[in-house]
């Protein structure tokens, strides 16, 4: 029994002893906190600092941030169901607005409906009148030409007056210019003067459309012709316009075509206009007319004639050597193309039941559809008899007596 009550007494001993050495080493590390811990500053010192601004571009410190603006109340919102508050009420002042005059446009154009034209002019109204003249006709070519393709290359149209216009050479000139980059420039120049005419323009036109259908995707000329629309196709298209135009256009043809003085294919081809007197220069246009409408009223000939066209620009062949490529079903023979273009000549030159007739002919016709005639024997041929009976002659009538004379009177004086 002593010997576990020993170790026991010797154990609590020890703890009691270290316990108050616990003791001292905890108030020895609050006294080394209190030294660390650094002295509380001064009541002027307590204050927030000032908040400070990054500095600006080309600053080397920053300066004091700036003081934020106020805030500005709000008003205050409606009642739900209450009348808005009333307006104050402003006193109406009339202030001028001041004139700006608008800078002046130089050189103005106006463009027409499908972009192919444009217009360049003083006049708003001219040049809105021939905006939609060139637009009337580029329709009548494409009915003409049966084209269907959308034009590439646009149109323009210089309208000039003045004593530049005045000392031009030509009213109406067409210019075709090739471009650096690749491409052309076409232009068609109208100088408004005196001599002016409306068939000029319709002229020029013509040749500038039709230019553009040749250099349609072009980028530069590769054939080697003189010329890039040939005088006989430009010559037929300008009268097969004219000749829908007409009232009786089968009266000139008929008329050439009576005469028996009609070109061949390759007359046509090998003229030139400015060289043929009056006679010969109306039977070149009137075979031009019929050349041409011959070829554009072939199966696809809408489609035939833009390749031909097409190949102005690039194939430097004989403009022959391209019709009978382009239009095969008429150059199976040499002689098949001016036969079938004789064809249609006749037939241009046969009227239509649309053209009038002038007053002779209106009176022969209405005789011969009133005339009744019908197919008989001869034995029942009725013997012609007269219509109205003829009357007795009259009878002669006596002579009577002739009058005696009267008695001559005696001289004044005499007595028998």
């Amino acid at each position: 029994m002593s010997r576990r009550v020993l170790p026991l007494l010797l154990l609590s001993l020890a703890v009691q002893t270290a316990r108050p050495q616990e003791r001292q080493d905890s108030a020895a590390e609050r006294g080394q906190a209190a030294a660390i811990q650094p002295p509380a500053l001064p009541a002027a010192q307590s204050a927030p600092a000032a908040p400070v601004a990054p500095p600006l571009p080309g600053q080397l410190k920053a300066g004091p941030a700036a003081a934020p603006a106020p805030l500005t109340p709000l008003p205050p919102m409606p009642m739900p169901g209450a009348p808005p508050p009333a307006a104050p009420a402003v006193p109406e002042t009339k202030t001028p607005v001041p004139s700006v005059p608008l800078p002046r446009v130089r050189n103005p154009s106006s463009t027409s409906t499908t972009g192919q034209f444009i217009v360049h002019g003083e006049s708003l109204p001219l040049r809105s009148a021939f905006s939609s003249k060139c637009e009337d006709i580029s329709e009548e070519l494409r009915k003409l030409l049966r084209d269907k393709q959308p034009w590439a290359i646009p149109i323009v149209v210089l309208l000039s007056s003045g004593d530049s216009s005045a000392k031009a050479g030509k009213a109406v000139s067409t210019q075709i210019s090739q471009l650096a980059h690749g491409g052309f420039h076409i232009q068609v120049s109208i100088h408004l003067r005196p001599d002016l005419r409306q068939a000029d323009i319709r002229r020029e036109l013509i040749r500038a459309m039709l230019a553009e259908r040749i250099l349609r995707g072009r980028k530069q000329i590769t054939s080697s012709r003189s010329l890039l629309l040939p005088d006989w196709l430009f010559t037929g298209v300008i009268e097969a316009l004219d000749y829908r135009s007409r009232a009786r256009p089968s009266a000139l043809f008929a008329a050439i075509f009576k005469s028996g003085k009609i070109y061949s294919i390759e007359e046509i081809i090998e003229a030139s206009p400015a060289d043929l007197d009056g006679l010969s220069k109306s039977i070149y246009q009137v075979s031009s007319c019929a050349l041409l409408l011959s070829l554009v009223e072939q199966p696809d000939g809408g489609a035939r004639m833009g390749a031909f066209l097409g190949a102005l620009a690039s194939d430097p062949r004989p403009e022959r050597d391209l019709l009978n490529q382009h239009f095969p079903a008429i150059a199976g023979t040499p002689s098949s193309l001016n036969k079938w273009w004789s064809l249609q000549l006749a037939s241009l030159a046969s009227p239509s039941m649309a053209e009038p007739l002038d007053l002779e002919e209106s009176l022969v016709q209405l005789e011969s559809a009133l005339t009744f005639r019908y197919q008989a024997r001869p034995s029942e041929i009725p013997k012609p008899r007269p219509v109205i009976a003829s009357a007795p002659a009259p009878e002669p009538r006596p002579r009577s007596a002739a009058p005696s004379a009267p008695p001559a009177e005696s001289p004044a004086g005499v007595e028998d």
